[in-house]
C-alpha cells in the first residue's frame, strides 16, 4: 500500500467541448496510460519524445488528455477526439502537451526525480 500513498491526484481545467473540464492525473488515469502503453515509464518517455521525431503525435494526445479527463462521465475517447479537433492552432495543441505533461509529472513517481520511486530502486 505504501507505493499507492505517494500518488497525488493533480488537477486542473482544461477548455474541451466547449466546457471547461476538470483533468486530474491520478490512479484512474494512471491505470488508463499503463493499460495503453504497458507500463508509466513507457508512457512518460512517449510524453518526453512527442513532437521531437516527426511532429505531435496526435493519437497520443488524445490517449493522454483523455486519461486526464476520464473521471467525467460525458467523456469518451471518440467524444475526447472530436473535441480536440476545435483546438484553432498547432501552437494551442503544444501547450495543452506541456500543460499535461507537467500535470502527469507533478502526480506520478515514477515519472518524478521522488528517490523512493519504485524505478529508483
Amino acid at each position: 500500500m505504501g507505493e499507492l500513498e505517494r500518488i497525488e491526484a493533480q488537477d486542473g481545467c482544461i477548455e474541451l467541448g466547449g466546457k471547461e473540464r476538470k483533468m486530474v492525473f491520478g490512479m484512474k488515469a494512471f491505470r488508463i496510460l499503463q493499460r495503453e502503453f504497458g507500463s508509466l515509464e513507457k508512457a512518460m518517455m512517449a510524453l518526453a519524445n512527442m513532437g521531437s521525431a516527426g511532429g505531435l503525435d496526435l493519437e497520443l494526445l488524445v490517449t493522454i488528455v483523455y486519461a486526464g479527463v476520464s473521471i467525467d462521465k460525458e467523456c469518451t475517447r471518440d467524444r475526447v477526439s472530436d473535441w480536440l479537433d476545435e483546438i484553432p492552432t498547432m501552437q494551442d495543441a503544444i501547450a495543452l502537451v506541456l500543460t499535461v505533461a507537467e500535470a502527469i509529472r507533478l502526480a506520478s513517481p515514477v515519472a518524478s526525480s521522488d528517490p523512493t520511486s519504485p524505478t529508483e530502486k
